[in-house]
Formats: structure tokens, sequence, C-alpha cells
């Protein structure tokens, strides 16, 4: 393992202060400072075009696999634990992401995790909200297929879920 050793640390806090000087109020970024990183009329395009949702259903997995990215073996990644979405909370991710979307050519949301599968009831939930609403979306689930049931798979090939690189169907 490598480490950047900054060899005089009180240059180091002078530059940070003489970069931030003017364009931070309160340690927050002013976003005039930076007109030249998204321009006003790009963003406002952009603000209703949004494609993609991910919603993280589940932090939880019913696997430990030794290379996942949270097994916990990387200190700057979570770790598996026993917290789910709710459904108040999904609901307003989905609206949210239907307010920023209504220039967009097609809508997608992929359910992920941990192991999304885990709340299965949850995602059954979504998709009515969505079909109840009228919202044509493209679904897409990342999965290690643990929990695969006939139940579960008809369900996703009835919705057409795209999982990875195959397509339920």
């Amino acid at each position: 393992m490598w480490e950047t050793k900054i060899p005089n640390p009180s240059i180091n806090n002078k530059v940070i202060e003489r970069f931030t000087s003017g364009i931070t109020e309160n340690d927050v970024l002013k976003e005039e400072s930076f007109p030249f990183i998204i321009p006003s009329d790009t963003k406002e395009k952009l603000l209703n075009k949004r494609q993609r949702l991910i919603l993280e259903i589940s932090q939880d997995c019913n696997n430990r696999c030794y290379y996942c990215t949270y097994s916990g073996k990387y200190s700057t990644h979570r770790v598996h634990r026993g917290v789910s979405m709710t459904f108040d909370i999904a609901i307003k991710a989905i609206e949210d992401f239907l307010e920023h979307s209504v220039d967009a050519k097609v809508r997608a949301i992929t359910f992920y995790g941990g192991e999304p599968l885990l709340e299965f009831e949850l995602i059954k939930q979504i998709i009515t909200y969505l079909e109840d609403k009228g919202i044509e979306c493209y679904f897409s689930i990342s999965t290690n297929g643990a929990l695969l049931t006939e139940e579960i798979i008809d369900w996703l090939v009835n919705y057409k879920f795209n999982t990875g690189k195959y397509r339920w169907t």
C-alpha cells in the first residue's frame, strides 16, 4: 500500500485557503464561482432529462463473498448491514426522478443492494405504484441470483427486467 506524504502541511493549508478564498461561503462552494463547470442552459436541459434511477433497496445480502466491494475488506466502502429502504423513501426518490425526467426519451429504474431480492415485496410494490400511475420504465436488477424462484423468475420475465447483460424474456 502506498501513501502520500505532504512535506510541509502549512504550505498545503495556504494553498487550500488561497484556492477557496472568495468561492466559499460558510464552507459551502458558491455556485456562481463555477460558471464554467455547467452552463446554465445545459443545466436546465439536464435537470429534466434524467434517464436512470438506482434504488439501493437493501444494504443486506444473503451471501458474504470475499471479493464483494461491501465485504468489509475495503476501508472506503460500506459493509453489509440489515438496512432496507422503506416504501415511502422509494416513492420520494421515484417522484423526484419522474419530475426531473419529463424530457427524457427513456426512463430506467435499477434495483440494487446488497441483495435487492431480499426486498422482493417492496420491488413489487414499487412496480405496482408505477403501473397505477401509468408510468412506463425499463427495469433492471443487480442480483446474485441465489434467491430466484420460479415465481420470481416469472415475475421478472413478465416485467421484462434486465439483469446485467441478460434480459429476462
